[in-house]
């Protein structure tokens, strides 16, 4: 009786501690909820704006022995962004890590000793070294292509991207936009004067990611490789055909680390050394090293993106909203499920809506990065109705925009 009526006392000591630890939280959300509508509505007022916050973990390095806990935990974790991570990399091993040509030498030296105490041989090297270029032709390649730009407006210079690199002659894109909307042609291209010149039998250049072969000028820059693009892609490919040439030479090298996303590209500028690509590199500043994003374990990153793929094959419905004013719907019959569930998985990056995982063959969840051997057909598609909004890309901010969709059509 003794013992149950000590027990009682402490369960309702926890208790009543509960209340109290409970209270007091919700007194203090209460204050900083207060605090906060209050600051916001002086800032609507034009009086006062909210402090800006920082993450409490994030300190500004002072040498790479600062970045020493960060970069061992990234080159230990096995999973990465599109791709396996560093830490799949086994006592011995080479490996290639292309980086970035405005890489952080510091984030970049912490890395190579982190590698270092692993046994692992790291062969760093630029984009601008696998391309064939010096590193001044490659700073004042990126300096003509960004002539005359904002970075306050740099969402809009995603269009300016996709017309030159999606298009088999963007000239003809561009004489279009500037007859019919000079302001708009102006503002996604205000390093180019003059008239555009447009040659209907110009040679023609294949969308991103695709091989090509031949001579050609030097043009813009691929946002995922680094590599410049020209009017038959030589330069964007020349990257990858710079990889092919340096594993050749070095056959000792396992695989590369290299670019920024759009690793199926990446992949396919490797043939047929496909199976050297080992994952992205888009660890290169203190930022993203710093981030915590390394400390996320990998068989949990793996769980959580099975259970995200699970339902996929049973859903009858897809929605989407969001703030900024995505509120879209779509039916989904059996057979889009499927091919929906069978394409959906990318590491890091899941195809979450049914259209973008077909047309391709599906990865492999279990033998990733390989590929499926069974052709996913992109039709029937599901036909999203609702509206799309937004104010921001992958380049940054831009004017809100909205589009409307019935029945898949643009209404």
């Amino acid at each position: 009786m003794k013992l149950a009526s000590n027990a009682v006392r402490l369960a309702s000591v926890l208790f009543l501690t509960a209340i109290i630890v409970a209270a007091a939280c919700g007194r203090a959300d209460k204050g900083r909820t207060e605090s906060a509508s209050a600051a916001t509505r002086a800032g609507a007022n034009g009086e006062k704006y909210p402090e800006p916050r920082w993450p409490s973990y994030f300190k500004p390095p002072k040498s790479v022995d600062d970045l020493m806990d960060a970069a061992r935990s990234f080159v230990r974790n096995q999973s990465g962004l599109q791709g396996k991570g560093m830490g799949i990399l086994q006592p011995g091993d080479q490996v290639l890590i292309v980086a970035n040509n405005d890489a952080d030498p510091m984030v970049l030296d912490a890395i190579k000793r982190a590698l270092g105490e692993r046994k692992i041989t790291p062969h760093m090297k630029f984009v601008y070294e696998m391309a064939g270029e010096t590193r001044e032709a490659a700073d004042a390649r990126i300096a003509r292509r960004e002539k005359g730009h904002d970075i306050t407006k740099a969402g809009i210079y995603q269009a300016s991207q996709w017309i030159e690199n999606q298009f088999p002659n963007p000239a003809e894109p561009k004489a279009w936009l500037k007859a019919r909307r000079p302001d708009v042609y102006k503002e996604l291209f205000p390093g180019e004067a003059g008239e555009v010149k447009y040659d209907p039998n110009a040679p023609k250049q294949r969308p991103r990611g695709e091989a090509a072969g031949g001579a050609g000028g030097p043009g813009g820059e691929d946002a995922d490789t680094g590599a410049a693009t020209s009017t038959d892609y030589r330069s964007r490919n020349a990257v990858g055909e710079g990889i092919k040439k340096y594993l050749t030479a070095h056959p000792e090298v396992r695989g590369v680390f290299w670019g920024q996303g759009g690793s199926t590209g990446l992949r396919r500028q490797l043939y047929p050394m496909s199976d050297k690509f080992l994952g992205t590199f888009v660890t290169d500043n203190v930022y993203t090293l710093q981030s915590q994003m390394s400390t996320y374990p990998g068989d949990v990153w793996q769980l959580a993106e099975e259970q995200l793929l699970e339902p996929l094959v049973f859903v009858d419905r897809m929605e989407a909203k969001d703030p900024e004013g995505l509120d879209v719907w779509a039916d989904i019959t059996d057979e889009m499920a499927q091919r929906w569930a069978a394409g959906a998985y990318q590491r890091g990056h899941l195809y979450m809506f049914p259209n973008q995982a077909t047309g391709r063959f599906g990865y492999s969840f279990v033998n990733y990065p390989a590929f499926q051997q069974k052709w996913l057909a992109r039709e029937p598609i599901a036909r999203v109705n609702g509206t799309i909004a937004g104010t921001q890309g992958h380049g940054g901010f831009f004017p809100r925009w909205e589009i409307t969709f019935t029945n898949g059509f643009i209404s």
